[in-house]
């Protein structure tokens, strides 16, 4: 089974690819949903959220404030490191499980391992190939602030604080441009999944 590693910066699309790789039945491993299982109610990790962040990351409810996480952790870069250290290597861990238990099945000719922080925590080890979704600064901007209502100045501070696209795209073996329409998009995707069947 082909393992291919999917990342890109924030804004940058890479969600939308991972959706349009479903619907073409690829099986993805969503490194996100695994790191928000580990910090869901009742997981274990969360009292060490709580010494490591403070009561200010967390609902009165008990859950976890997950903007507030991250107003906290991007605005502070020891703090960023520690909280990856804490929830990083246990959502590698259960990706690796879960891209095994794929394998197992014998079913897929590839599935993809979705990380936004693939290269950072060097998840590209467990993959075959990597593809980084790029597009312009301006774009992304435009994109999490109508997202997610974040002002353009936390935008640019945490764009800032991620791997540079430079960096990324040297590890990177395939360079999806995303600074267009969706069907420009779909396009490249297609093509890259054409040369992949090809390939086999």
């Amino acid at each position: 089974m082909r393992i291919i590693g999917l990342t890109g910066g924030i804004g940058s699309g890479k969600s939308t690819v991972s959706a349009y790789l479903r619907e073409k039945k690829i099986p993805v491993v969503d490194a996100d949903r695994i790191s928000r299982q580990l910090t869901a109610p009742g997981s274990p990790l969360l009292p060490a959220v709580r010494i490591l962040l403070g009561e200010k990351v967390f609902h009165e409810d008990g859950t976890l404030n997950r903007q507030a996480v991250a107003d906290c952790i991007f605005s502070d870069r020891e703090l960023l490191r520690s909280y990856e250290a804490l929830i990083t290597e246990e959502t590698a861990r259960r990706c690796l499980e879960e891209l095994r238990q794929l394998e197992a099945e014998d079913r897929w000719p590839a599935a993809v391992l979705d990380a936004p922080l693939l290269f950072e925590c060097e998840m590209q080890r467990y993959t075959d190939e990597n593809w980084l979704v790029q597009a312009d600064p301006e774009t992304r901007i435009d994109r999490v602030a109508a997202r997610d209502g974040i002002a353009r100045k936390a935008i640019c501070d945490r764009m800032q604080r991620q791997m540079p696209d430079q960096e990324k795209a040297s590890l990177a073996d395939v360079i999806i441009d995303n600074s267009g329409s969706l069907d420009e998009l779909y396009q490249q995707i297609d093509r890259l999944l054409e040369r992949m069947e090809n390939e086999t």
